[in-house]
């Protein structure tokens, strides 16, 4: 039992004195972690003087919902790792390009939507760090996205074309391409030498000349502002110190370490195109990016790119470099025990000090928010649940030494609320776990969609709950990328009595809905639970592309570690090959059966 005094000062510091596991008993916080979470937490900070934030309108109260969604409407999309899709043009990852060429095709079959997988920056200099959810930087592109091919430069250098013809770089180009995964550092060791001579070739032919081009680049690098300045810092310097400090900035030299230290300044001013390469590549993937939104939009996608924001980043990458006073280094985001991990989780990423959010009038959130919604339809937030609490641990500790971290919740979700309607962009919150009591409500009060996941909704009993029961405003799906695909859930290479148990649940649920699958086919089962789906109120149906063409393997395992090609798998069919696949024209067919019957209302 932690002391009174120090039990008062953490509870006055929003530190909550203890939890309920996945078994729904009471954990107590013991003094070592109360300590240790208010050391991480840090001092309080003053409050900024109140301003005004650009862009700021007035607004009805609610996130944007789209014309498709609004009075009843429905509609479905599809949910990819971008990273997975297979073509023959990209260099072994999937790309813009690819993206653009999905999302016309999911169009065309009727889809509203494309769910994306993170995008954020991940490590350019270390390339093996491939996790999108533990990311370098939430506010910037990973750059191995970028489509070389639609670069302009490309066809000018002739450097560049020399690259492209030599035998070795087709035998590798070719390995690649034809890899089972996905391999980062063979791709960003392909791409990024390519990159940087057509930034050469850029800078010859643009900068002197004062080109529109150049002149579009500074633009960009103007609106980037002070944010897209200590990002390409950043980059520079860990291109520079990866090798001789493989820990991160937390071990390069002290005067390196601080942002606005004179040595900091000196490198950007000794080696300025180094500086400027980053803030060339971000500029080429926002390009991209924004392309690929406008070719959904004139295929006809209603929404077009959602965005998924991770819950947080890296610790040894760039936001944390950039900003160190607004994250709790000492500490990481992770949960309590439960039934999937019996230690809890701490999951590396330190978490939003929220005195520090308060006092900056909640800045940083909405600076991120506008960053990824940018110019896109929707944003899914992971665990938007911590927009309440987050559960921190003590970094280095297991996660039944953590406790809950109250935040501002109904200031971040007003600010949410603002940033939505700014962008005309759909909110989509990833609403799992233990949610606290009224939170689901806040959400709804404010149109964002819930997520409901098949496997997850239940009765108290453990029936599945039926398709009628679903809640309109959300957002139904069949699993996560933390969860095995459907093929692997409906048909268990080595079922336990649990697995069979459910399944049989599940086949009763189907049943009783009337969606008892045509056989015992993995693929007319799949089709099953996809028709329950669209059975729902649910105004938005989401289909994992795994799904459809019933992958087993799943994108992520959550626990295990290099020995699972985890954020590494592609899809088994060439994007050219996809309209000819049955289950993809099915799934198109039956899911835009629902929604137009939806709309119809």
């Amino acid at each position: 039992m932690a002391e009174p005094s120090l039990r008062e000062e953490a509870a006055r510091r929003g530190i909550e004195h203890g939890y309920f596991d996945g078994a729904g008993d009471w954990c107590e916080a013991d003094d070592a972690t109360l300590r240790a979470l208010l050391e991480a937490l840090g001092p309080e900070v003053a409050a900024e003087a109140e301003r005004v934030e650009p862009g700021s309108i007035d607004i009805p109260g609610q996130c944007h919902l789209p014309a498709v969604l609004a009075d009843g409407g429905k509609a479905w999309g599809l949910s990819i790792q971008l990273y997975g899709l297979r073509s023959r043009h990209n260099w072994g990852i999937g790309d813009f390009g690819d993206l653009a060429i999905l999302a016309e095709r999911a169009a065309r079959a009727g889809a509203a939507a494309l769910q994306l997988n993170p995008l954020h920056a991940l490590f350019t200099a270390r390339p093996a760090r491939c996790s999108p959810y533990s990311p370098s930087s939430r506010r910037m592109l990973n750059p191995l996205y970028i489509d070389i091919s639609a670069v302009p430069e490309l066809a000018l250098s002739a450097t560049a074309q020399r690259y492209l013809g030599h035998a070795r770089f087709g035998a590798r180009l070719a390995a690649l391409r034809a890899a089972p995964g996905v391999d980062y550092a063979g791709v960003a060791a392909l791409k990024l030498p390519l990159l940087r001579l057509l930034f050469g070739e850029f800078m010859d032919r643009h900068a002197a000349a004062n080109s529109p081009r150049f002149r579009e680049f500074v633009a960009f690098r103007e609106q980037g502002g002070q944010a897209l300045e200590d990002f390409a810092l950043f980059e520079a310097l860990d291109a520079r110190l990866a090798r001789s400090h493989p820990g991160g900035w937390p071990e390069w030299p002290a005067a390196l370490r601080d942002r606005d230290h004179a040595a900091c300044r000196e490198f950007a001013e000794r080696y300025p195109l180094e500086v400027l390469y980053p803030v060339y590549l971000q500029w080429l993937a926002r390009c991209q990016l924004q392309q690929a939104q406008e070719r959904a939009r004139a295929a006809g996608m209603a929404i077009g790119l959602m965005a998924d924001l991770a819950v947080g980043v890296d610790r040894i990458g760039a936001d944390a470099w950039c900003d160190q006073e607004v994250l709790a280094l000492d500490a990481e985001i992770g949960a309590p025990p439960d039934a999937f991990a019996a230690e809890g989780q701490a999951w590396g990423l330190p978490p939003w000090r929220p005195q520090v959010l308060d006092a900056r009038n909640f800045a940083p959130w909405r600076d991120l928010l506008s960053a990824n919604m940018m110019g896109l339809g929707g944003l899914r937030i992971d665990h938007i649940i911590g927009c309440e609490r987050q559960f921190w641990v003590p970094r280095g500790c297991s996660g039944r030494e953590g406790a809950y971290v109250r935040y501002s919740r109904d200031a971040l979700l007003d600010v949410l609320a603002d940033c939505s309607w700014q962008h005309r962009c759909l909110v989509i919150g990833e609403d799992l776990g233990t949610v606290p009591e009224g939170f689901s409500e806040r959400l709804a009060g404010l149109s964002i969609l819930s997520t409901r996941v098949v496997r997850f909704e239940r009765y108290p009993d453990g029936l599945f709950r039926r398709p009628q029961t679903y809640p309109s405003l959300a957002s139904a799906c069949a699993g996560t990328h933390d969860l095995p695909p459907l093929a692997a859930w409906l048909e268990p290479q080595m079922p336990s009595s649990s697995d069979s148990e459910e399944i049989q649940l599940l086949e009763a649920a189907l049943a009783d809905a009337g969606l008892a699958p045509d056989s015992d086919a993995v693929e007319d089962r799949i089709a099953a639970v996809h028709g329950f789906l669209a059975a729902t109120p649910c105004c938005l149906v989401l289909v994992q592309l795994e799904d459809v063409l019933a992958v087993r393997e799943p994108a992520n395992q959550p626990g295990t570690g290099p020995e699972q090609p985890n954020w590494q798998r592609k899809y088994p069919v060439d994007l050219a090959c996809l309209n000819e696949q049955p289950a993809w024209l099915a799934t198109a067919t039956l899911l835009g059966r629902a929604g137009r019957a939806v709309s119809r209302g």
